[in-house]
């Protein structure tokens, strides 16, 4: 990922990677890619990522040949006006924020680890707000046993990362702060409050 260094991210990759749970795994075999959006749990640190493919799917047939993979996640993002800078010679841009991570994976058959990944899964996803929250309980065995063996768990082992976070650094406090107006005015809440959490570094120099 190109990152300039006025885009470092302020925020240590492990860290925004957590802030998330949807990304892409990316896998390159025999002159192929293979790419799946899937939703995953990361662990404390963010060194291991948990997520299932479809067994239909024949990227995991892919991890098994090559298990060395690339996982992305695209965090806030959106489009910024040169009509909200303070001078009129300007260009649009969009900003974002995105973590890219490389390691190791390994797949998971086993019946008993799958159901516990799904049940973490349920927990962390499922709205506390809705009562009775859904559990993977209310399930019948009859039910769930063949959804088991129709998915595939993945573990990735997280070698390396890298963020970048493009949050308009290069512009003065001043426009910073109309942006945030305008994305709120929008209502790209996420990205606003990104842009805002960094409302206090100065511009960087082009």
């Amino acid at each position: 990922m190109f990152v300039p260094k006025r885009f470092e991210s302020s925020i240590p990759w492990p860290q925004l990677l957590a802030q998330h749970d949807f990304g892409m795994l990316l896998t390159a075999d025999a002159g192929e890619l293979f790419t799946s959006h899937v939703p995953y749990l990361a662990d404390p640190d963010a060194r291991t990522l948990s997520l299932h493919l479809a067994r239909a799917n024949p990227h995991w047939r892919a991890i098994e040949r090559q298990p060395r993979c690339r996982f992305v996640v695209q965090g806030a993002h959106g489009y910024v006006s040169p009509s909200w800078y303070e001078t009129p010679q300007a260009v649009p841009t969009w900003n974002y924020q995105a973590v890219h991570v490389e390691g190791t994976a390994t797949l998971e058959f086993d019946e008993a680890r799958l159901r516990e990944l799904l049940r973490r899964m349920v927990a962390r996803f499922e709205d506390p707000g809705n009562a009775p929250a859904w559990a993977l309980e209310s399930l019948s065995e009859e039910f769930l046993r063949p959804r088991l063996r129709s998915i595939v768990g993945v573990t990735l082992r997280v070698e390396n990362g890298e963020a970048k976070q493009k949050l308009s650094q290069d512009r003065s406090p001043s426009e910073r702060e109309r942006i945030v107006r305008e994305l709120r005015a929008r209502d790209n809440e996420e990205l606003a409050r990104a842009m805002a959490s960094i409302s206090s570094i100065d511009p960087a120099p082009a």
